[in-house]
């Protein structure tokens, strides 16, 4: 098992995730759902080893303002996507606005519920009126299923899946070979998420439920969905 963040640092093979990935057609989804907004200011909340923006650089190409909580690796992100991006570090006290913001597999990285809301109502001032909120996450009706590339604790038994218990951590298993990567991702309910996010004061514009895209489809549940999209406005 490697550890993500010496992963992501370490190897650059990480950039080159198989096509047909699920993953891969997730980010897609998100950059056509912002598209409209044209060549505008994109803020990715959360935006890691910056997989989004490489795997979607000949689709769509905003500005993309990046932001992580580990510096390290946005540095990294940053110097990386330049060759195929306008990318900036966003700098909070620059006090700007977005007309999109990207919040993909952030939600399930923040332990604590009150947080989360605290971020979901950081994003809502940050985004101008008539923005685009994307939020992609592993969809929490299927996250005790198995899906082609990755799967759980509850997949593998070694935990209740627990549908209702809000922040309810879990392992999340992503890849299938001895270089596969552990995250530990905590749970809420759809419901949870989405009152959360009206009783902010968002809008909501769209939810999209992706297909597991695997080659090896039989193999796995064609008719569940690994990964949910809700596009929200402000």
């Amino acid at each position: 098992m490697v550890e993500i963040e010496e992963y992501w640092m370490i190897n650059n093979d990480f950039f080159d995730v198989k096509k047909e990935d699920s993953l891969i057609d997730l980010y897609k989804r998100i950059v056509l759902e912002m598209q409209d907004l044209g060549g505008c200011d994109i803020l990715d909340y959360g935006c890691g080893a910056g997989l989004l923006e490489y795997h979607t650089r000949n689709i769509y190409k905003p500005n993309f303002y990046l932001h992580d909580i580990n510096k390290q690796i946005l540095k990294k992100a940053a110097d990386f996507l330049g060759e195929y991006h306008k990318v900036y570090i966003y700098n909070p006290e620059e006090k700007r606005k977005f007309h999109g913001i990207i919040f993909c597999l952030v939600d399930v990285c923040i332990k604590n519920n009150q947080s989360l809301i605290d971020t979901y109502e950081e994003i809502f001032k940050l985004l101008k009126k008539g923005g685009k909120l994307c939020i992609g996450t592993t969809h929490p009706c299927f996250r005790d299923e198995s899906f082609h590339g990755f799967e759980t604790s509850f997949t593998r038994k070694e935990q209740r899946f627990e549908y209702f218990t809000e922040s309810l951590p879990f392992k999340l298993y992503y890849g299938v070979d001895s270089r596969s990567i552990q995250f530990i991702d905590h749970h809420r309910s759809l419901s949870f998420t989405l009152n959360t996010l009206l009783k902010i004061g968002f809008t909501l514009y769209s939810i999209k439920e992706i297909k597991d895209t695997g080659v090896s489809i039989d193999s796995f549940h064609s008719q569940k969905s690994p990964f949910i999209l809700f596009t929200l406005k402000k």
